[in-house]
């Protein structure tokens, strides 16, 4: 390994140091800093002229106070571990271990982002833009040097900036781009995955982050709804588009059905006095200990007796029964908010009670509602085992009566004839994209939901 990158380092080190000394001159006589910028750069020559240099203040004291050894010490220090590291991390990047490779990247990231991150700090701390500060800091060193010297537009202690370059300062800011890196490392490798597995012309689960060719041929199966072969099994039809149509039919039954009975449930609960309320209630949170695939067994043979077997109706009724002993009382909570007085001022203006729960209460419990029809909206598109046990119907177009969720799983498993795991990624990015519209347009009104209701008894 060539030293020459280490002597390169050594040798910035010395021109921080001098950058460092010359300003530590400067600041004890009161001289802007802009004025002994060329002297800043100039080695041993350009300290000892500052030093030299007169002005209507001059603090001998203070020079001995800020440039004592152990304060030479310590900055040499800090600058040699801050160069080194990252001349370090810059040689690996072409190494052949891989965890090496990574870790000298992380390292990298978290030095570059520390000096955008001490740049906008000093940028604001001086009053100066922070938003070309924040673009100017991913130069490396230069960009903190630049807004040391240039002056403040506040009338600012130099202590106060010093502070945000502090050992101390700089280790806090390094561990926590650390934990974010790590963090959005976790989170964005597996949905490049997802995408590149997308976008590979094959049938086999692949071994590389991102393909070497793109290619559409995924989408366009799914899509087009054609027939495909794997293997030496016969050609299967991918019915994704009538996947998609019953879930989002289901879907939608299912959220307007649970809103309105969850809804009425809850009203009459928080506003109307009756015997057996207190058991109803308790009864209730009892019931949502339980999961529901529990009664799998008990809700087959009732769904065999009455018909409804291998027919969507079936999870509309499992799913909005299955939400309302959680969600009653979580609405309840947040009707318990709302004023009576709202009411009583209706009732005495002549409105009956359903114009009282229409026209007013459903109004103001917006948030909570929204909350809970996003989830139920939900529901069918994630749920894979209540789906896959009703709906077994046969036959040749039996799997055209799917939810999204089996269909896409039967991507997944090997032996038969739906297998092809590239199809499961491009379905599940389809699905990806109306959800993360639908989370993203009411995320005001979730936040308040899942906020609201929790609060109150």
């Amino acid at each position: 390994m060539t030293i020459l990158p280490y002597i390169f380092g050594i040798l910035i080190v010395a021109m921080m140091i001098n950058f460092s000394v010359t300003m530590t001159f400067a600041d004890s006589k009161k001289i802007k800093r802009i004025t002994v910028a060329k002297q800043a750069f100039i080695p041993v020559y350009g300290p000892m002229q500052v030093s030299k240099m007169t002005s209507e203040f001059n603090n001998p004291g203070l020079i001995s106070k800020r440039l004592n050894t152990k304060e030479v010490i310590l900055m040499t220090i800090k600058f040699l571990v801050l160069v080194l590291t990252f001349i370090w991390a810059l040689t690996q990047i072409n190494s052949d271990i891989v965890l090496l490779k990574m870790f000298a990247v992380l390292v990298l990231l978290v030095l570059m982002f520390v000096n955008q991150s001490v740049t906008h700090s000093i940028a604001d701390n001086r009053g100066q833009n922070t938003i070309i500060a924040g673009l100017l800091g991913f130069i490396p060193l230069l960009s903190v040097g630049y807004y040391l010297l240039v002056p403040s537009k506040r009338n600012i202690l130099e202590q106060t900036v010093r502070k945000q370059y502090s050992v101390k300062e700089l280790l806090g800011r390094g561990v926590i781009y650390a934990e974010m890196i790590m963090l959005a490392f976790v989170v964005l490798v597996p949905v490049i995955y997802i995408i590149g597995t997308a976008l590979t012309n094959s049938s086999e689960i692949p071994y590389r982050l991102w393909p070497e060719e793109v290619s559409f041929k995924n989408f366009e199966i799914l899509w087009t709804q054609k027939w495909f072969k794997v293997g030496q099994i016969e050609p299967t039809r991918v019915w994704f588009i009538e996947w998609f149509k019953n879930t989002i039919v289901i879907a939608i039954v299912n959220m307007v059905a649970s809103v309105l009975f969850i809804t009425g449930a809850a009203y009459v609960f928080s506003r109307f006095k009756f015997k057996g309320k207190k058991f109803g209630l308790l009864t209730i949170m009892i019931m949502q200990m339980f999961p529901t695939f529990l009664g799998l067994v008990a809700m087959y043979i009732l769904f065999d007796t009455f018909g409804l077997l291998n027919k969507p109706l079936a999870l509309v009724v499992i799913y909005t029964a299955g939400a309302i002993p959680f969600n009653v009382w979580l609405i309840k909570g947040y009707l318990q908010g709302i004023p009576k007085d709202l009411d009583e001022s209706a009732t005495i203006d002549g409105a009956n009670k359903l114009q009282i729960f229409f026209k007013i209460i459903l109004p103001l419990s917006l948030p909570i509602l929204t909350f809970v029809a996003v989830g139920q909206f939900m529901a069918p598109w994630l749920d894979y085992i209540l789906p896959s046990y009703i709906l077994r119907g046969t036959g040749a177009n039996a799997s055209k009566g799917w939810t999204i969720a089996i269909g896409l799983f039967r991507f997944l498993e090997s032996g038969n004839s739906l297998y092809r795991p590239t199809l499961f990624a491009a379905g599940a990015l389809v699905i990806a994209v109306p959800i993360t519209i639908l989370y993203i347009a009411f995320q005001k009104y979730l936040i308040e939901g899942m906020t609201a209701g929790a609060t109150k008894g």
